[in-house]
């Protein structure tokens, strides 16, 4: 299989050196059409390049303890390690630890959560240097939103901030709500992304600090919510729907949704503006697709291709 691999990438580079030579003798026209398919040779090389290299290289194994808020073991808390799009669970045995593979190393995000305690830690991921995550007690948001007259119906919801993964005793913590009043009770220490929605019309969204004990306070203004987005999800192997994680993020990279689904998603009711539409599926490559959601209108970005990596290719 290897050889086989390597003899294609030698065929794509003499093309590609073919090609180049082909460019200095051709008008401008015609130079800028083979441009095109020397870049596109180029990348099926580099894809080829990392494919080869990724079926080779073993998962990372992460190891660490948890520790509670009066320094004993942690036992039975969850534990997720976020590695790029890429994010895997784990819990910690009756001594505190845990062990999680990871398909591949570089800044990795750390979290623990444990009846409302949580921990979090950004950093390199070394597998020679076992991880400590101590546990910090929750904080709580309250806020008011500002409207003209008593709104029919407030929806308040709590999601990661800055990180696109659905973290344990984080997402979809909801709000209490009073009139134009609302409050979050024992959410995890660290930023996260508040929303609020106002009578299914009108949106709202601000990233926050919680700090542990203590309560944050803020304000905010919905904007009308009338933009949608959607896709379907296909693998570019078999064309057959793919079971997905979708995510809708905002430009800091905050969560704003998620829609676990098989081949098709839509995210309704959005303010306009950018957005990130992250998608993440067992077996495929995570892929990241900018889009502008306008106003009064339904965006449809049509079909999207995921590619499969190495070791689900090569069972298929």
């Amino acid at each position: 299989m290897t050889n086989a691999r390597t003899s294609s990438a030698g065929l794509a580079v003499v093309a590609l050196t073919v090609v180049t030579s082909a460019c200095a003798h051709r008008p401008d026209p015609e130079t800028a059409a083979l441009r095109l398919r020397v870049d596109d040779l180029e990348r099926q090389v580099a894809t080829l390049s990392a494919r080869v290299h990724a079926s080779t290289v073993p998962p990372i194994t992460v190891t660490g303890t948890v520790v509670d808020t009066n320094g004993s073991a942690a036992t039975g808390a969850v534990v997720a390690v976020v590695a790029g799009d890429v994010q895997t669970d784990g819990q910690t045995d009756g001594a505190g630890r845990f062990s999680i593979d990871l398909p591949s190393g570089g800044d990795g995000f750390f979290y623990a959560n444990k009846n409302g305690r949580s921990a979090r830690l950004q950093g390199a991921i070394d597998p020679s240097k076992p991880v400590t995550l101590a546990l910090v007690e929750p904080g709580s948001i309250e806020g008011t939103v500002v409207t003209d007259g008593t709104p029919d119906k407030v929806v308040g919801y709590v999601g990661p901030g800055r990180v696109s993964a659905v973290l344990p005793g984080l997402w979809g913590l909801t709000a209490t709500v009073s009139g134009t009043h609302f409050r979050f009770d024992t959410v995890p220490a660290g930023d996260v992304e508040v929303s609020v929605a106002v009578d299914s019309k009108a949106a709202a969204h601000a990233l926050v600090h919680v700090e542990p004990g203590k309560t944050a306070t803020l304000q905010l203004t919905p904007q009308p919510a009338t933009a949608w987005v959607s896709g379907a999800v296909e693998s570019s192997r078999t064309h057959l729907p793919v079971k997905v994680e979708a995510f809708l993020l905002m430009p800091d990279g905050s969560p704003e949704a998620w829609y676990p689904t098989e081949g098709y998603f839509a995210f309704g009711g959005r303010t306009a503006g950018d957005r990130v539409i992250l998608l993440v599926a067992h077996g495929y490559a995570p892929r990241r697709l900018p889009v502008t959601l306008e106003a009064d209108r339904k965006t449809t970005l049509g079909e999207i291709l995921l590619e499969p990596t190495p070791r689900m290719a090569s069972s298929n």
